[in-house]
């Protein structure tokens, strides 16, 4: 895939987002912050966000984070953002379409598993 498609792709994946409570798109790699979820949740998100810009593929299993370098060139992404199909806010959105949810460990991220929705612990 050339650069050109690359960015055809990014920008579809994008595109099915937007600012919460705003029509405006999120501006793209910057990490927003919510001011009414706690510092390791927020702290979480920027870890997560650096790391995939700095090419790092993250998984999670049974809630725990693997990180794995899979490439020299990291990833864009988007955060805070939330899904125009539905209205649901998604903590973090890579290019390749891949949504991360940072939950607190109190939280069921159960609901999150029929949504493929890459679920990380705090």
């Amino acid at each position: 895939m050339n650069k050109k498609e690359q960015d055809q792709r990014m920008r579809e994946t994008f595109n099915k987002y937007k600012r919460r409570k705003s029509m405006s798109k999120c501006p793209i790699n910057c990490v927003s912050i919510n001011p009414y979820n706690t510092y390791a949740h927020e702290h979480m998100k920027f870890y997560l966000a650096y790391h995939a810009a700095r090419g790092y593929e993250i998984d999670s299993r049974n809630g725990e984070m693997v990180l794995e370098v899979k490439n020299a060139g990291g990833k864009k992404f988007i955060t805070e953002a939330e899904r125009i199909s539905d209205g649901r806010v998604v903590d973090l959105v890579l290019e390749d379409g891949q949504e991360i949810e940072v939950v607190n460990t109190h939280e069921d991220g159960e609901r999150y598993k029929r949504e493929k929705v890459t679920v990380i612990r705090v």
